[in-house]
């Protein structure tokens, strides 16, 4: 038996909508992010120009800059 590749796939969903789905799994915990910034590092984050480490790296610095 030979074992299948992992690969992450991207779900056939446009970045708008994928936007959409967290900022309302987000508002039915009762938060937002309101942050330009944040918003801007989400969506490169879900167009696949930055990594999650990235991601993250970024967002907490600007956060502890704050």
């Amino acid at each position: 038996m030979t074992e299948q590749p992992t690969t992450q796939t991207r779900p056939a969903v446009s970045t708008e909508e994928a936007m959409a789905f967290a900022d309302g799994a987000l508002g039915a915990a009762g938060h937002q992010v309101t942050d330009p910034y944040i918003n801007q590092l989400r969506r490169q984050r879900l167009e696949g120009e930055i990594s999650m480490d990235e991601y993250q790296c970024l967002a907490v610095a600007h956060i502890d800059a704050k």
